[in-house]
Formats: C-alpha cells, sequence, structure tokens
C-alpha cells in the first residue's frame, strides 16, 4: 500500500506519523490536492516506478469537496485508475451534537457527508449504544443513500468492512458539482485557517510516559482553549511528537472529548514535535501566535525546551 497525504500547510502530523508506520508516503502541500493533479501525477508514476500498490490511499485536506475531487479525478486519469468509494470519516460525540439540528452543521461537512458513498462514523467507544439510531438518523437525514460503518479504531470495531470496501469496492456516484454549491463550499473554506509547525525539544529532566502525555495534553488544550476565546471553533489539532526509536501522536477534536493518543513512548529527553492546528473563524497568523504563546506557558512546567527546524 502507498499514502499519499494532502494538507494546506507545509508541515503536517499525518504525514509524518504515516512515515514512521512504515508505509511508502508522500505528501502534497499547499492546499486541496484538487489543484494539484499534476503533481499527484507525477507522484503516482514515482510510487509504481518503485512498486506497484494494490491500493494507493489518498487522504485529502479535511475540507475538499468530494464531489469536486472525484470528478477531477476522473477527468484527469481516466481509466488509469480504479476508483474506491467516496468514505468520508466522522466523528460520532460531535455528530451527536447536532442531533435535532443538522442544519448547523458546517457546510463543508454537511457536504461531505451528501457527497459519500460511504460513511465511517469512528469513535463508537466514546457513545452509548443507545445513541446509535440517533448518529443514524443524522446521517439519513443529510444522505439517505449512503452506506454506514459504525467503528471504534481504537477498539478494532468495524475495521473488517472498511478494509474490504477499500480493497473491493468501486466508486459509482457522486452529486454533480453545481456552480451554486462550489461557489458555497469555497466560501466556507475561506473561514477555515490551518497552521503547522515543527520543533527540535530538549527536556530535563527527562519525562515518563504519563509526563509526556501531560504535556501533549496541557499544550493542546491551551491552544483549544485560546482558539475558542477568540470565537473560533475548534476543527482539529494535532501534535506528534517523535525520536528514532519512539513516537506518540496527540489528538483533540472539542473541550468536552478527551485527547486522543496513538503510539508509545517509555521516557523524553530530546526528539522532534509537530504541532498542527485546524480552526475556523480564525487566520493563520493568529493561529500561529496561539502555539507560540501556549508552548511558552506550557513547555517550562515539564522542562521543555522548544528549537524551530
Amino acid at each position: 500500500m502507498a499514502v499519499v497525504s494532502n494538507d494546506k500547510g507545509a508541515i503536517n502530523v499525518d504525514g509524518e506519523m504515516t512515515k514512521r508506520l512504515g508505509f511508502e508516503a508522500e505528501e502534497i502541500t499547499g492546499g486541496c490536492i484538487c489543484f494539484y493533479l499534476d503533481h499527484l501525477g507525477y507522484i503516482i508514476d514515482t510510487i509504481t516506478e518503485r512498486f506497484v500498490p494494490d491500493v494507493m490511499f489518498i487522504e485529502p485536506v479535511a475540507y475538499f469537496l468530494p464531489s469536486k475531487l472525484y470528478e477531477d479525478l476522473v477527468r484527469k486519469f481516466g481509466e488509469t485508475l480504479d476508483l474506491a468509494p467516496v468514505i468520508i470519516l466522522v466523528d460520532a460525540p460531535r455528530l451527536l451534537s447536532y442531533q435535532g439540528h443538522t442544519e448547523k452543521l458546517p457546510f463543508v461537512e454537511s457536504r461531505q457527508i451528501e457527497d459519500a458513498e460511504v460513511v465511517v462514523i469512528n469513535k463508537m467507544d466514546l457513545v452509548s449504544p443507545d445513541k446509535l439510531p440517533a448518529i443514524r438518523t443524522v446521517i439519513q437525514h443529510i444522505n439517505p443513500r449512503a452506506r454506514l460503518i459504525m467503528m471504534s479504531a481504537k477498539m478494532g470495531m468495524g475495521l473488517d468492512e472498511l478494509s474490504s470496501i477499500v480493497l473491493y469496492g468501486r466508486h459509482e456516484f457522486v452529486p454533480v458539482v453545481t456552480m451554486t454549491v462550489f461557489k458555497t463550499f469555497a466560501r466556507s473554506v475561506t473561514e477555515i485557517g490551518e497552521r503547522g509547525e515543527r520543533y527540535a525539544i530538549e527536556v530535563e529532566p527527562a519525562l515518563s510516559q504519563s509526563e509526556v502525555k501531560n504535556f501533549l495534553r496541557h499544550l493542546l488544550m491551551g491552544i483549544a482553549e485560546k482558539v475558542l476565546g477568540m470565537e473560533g471553533e475548534i476543527n482539529h489539532i494535532k501534535a506528534f511528537i517523535s525520536d528514532e526509536s519512539f513516537f506518540l501522536k496527540a489528538s483533540l477534536v472539542s473541550l468536552e472529548q478527551e485527547v486522543d493518543f496513538v503510539g508509545d513512548i517509555k521516557s523524553l529527553s530530546s526528539g522532534r514535535i509537530v504541532v498542527h492546528v485546524i480552526a475556523s473563524k480564525l487566520p493563520e497568523d493568529i493561529l500561529y501566535n496561539m502555539i507560540i504563546r501556549t508552548i511558552q506557558q506550557v513547555a517550562p512546567r515539564y522542562g521543555v525546551k522548544f528549537k524551530e527546524k
């Protein structure tokens, strides 16, 4: 399998983590992959010169328009690629927060669900079983034709079903992109800010596993509080910390949820960290300032020294 990750910023967490997991991985930065199809073609050629993957997993920016991207892929590559169905991943607790008033769901997220052939509802381990009908109702109100997969990546629930669709499913249909939809989507995207920063870090004395998690937890929550304090909306805040022998990813989508961790670490004395923030209603320079100020507030408590890379 090969992975192509796509982000607006030149620095992102997912690309770092994918490479550390041992996948053949490439990155496209600067904006939605739909504007870089020639570069995507070059990446595909580069990968297939080294080996021919059974599956090439392409993760676009968080705010892509599926119907537009698939239309562009078909036009650009034609019969060269067999496209899997449009798969959209949503957060179960976040989805439930819009129960009964789906009209308040941000247009970007609503349109992605509407375009989806498969909607994967992740983090089902964080909601009680009796909430399942409500989750189905929210999705079916937006897109009654979508296939639903209830998943918990952490618990292993739904992964076999998703893998089967990725490997054997075929793209069949997405709604036509009208100019009105495209303009509305474009206006919505302009409200989304994104910023990533990479640093070398040194720690004295070394931090234990629990201390590293507390450090990342306070870092992400501190940024989230600043986003909300400026009347912004949290889309996703991530951090990835690593050295040659370990990695740990921290992820936060809401202050109402716990920080989620993936990876393992025994102790930390030095390494690298990537911090990536996506938030609505706030520009990139404000997000950068929030990252810097939070680092200045949190790092000294844990004896962590930052140096930009």
